[in-house]
């Protein structure tokens, strides 16, 4: 007699086993599943694969992706908005703004002013 959780496990062992072999969950060896990109049938009945890229082919797009963030990404700011704060607390642009009239200005601030004091003192923790 075999214990009741073992019918789970099995089950799941199965899962495992036809994910590592590439067939999809919910299709099997002849008809994989359409929902995870297998092979699709033509109405003439011939198979057609989809032209995805492979593993290496992931694996360069994904290191040119992080390679961009490890370079700090760069800051976008709407041409607009840049200088907005300064406006708002009334300093003038290009001085610093103290550490003091931020934190007296968040108190009754905006929610959007507040996000920029906020943005403009995480800002000054960067190596920018």
């Amino acid at each position: 007699m075999t214990h009741p959780a073992q019918k789970h496990v099995d089950a799941t062992r199965k899962r495992q086993k036809a994910f590592i072999e590439g067939r999809a969950r919910g299709g099997s060896i002849n008809r994989p599943g359409r929902k995870f990109g297998g092979a699709a049938e033509k109405s003439d009945g011939q198979s057609t694969v989809d032209n995805e890229p492979g593993p290496a082919e992931r694996h360069e797009h994904n290191s040119e992706m992080f390679s961009s963030y490890a370079k700090g990404g760069g800051i976008h700011i709407k041409p607009s908005h840049k200088g907005m704060l300064h406006r708002e607390l009334g300093v003038p642009q290009g001085e610093k703004i103290p550490a003091a009239k931020m934190e007296a200005a968040k108190a009754h601030a905006s929610p959007a002013e507040r996000k920029r004091i906020t943005f403009a003192e995480n800002a000054r923790k960067w190596n920018h």
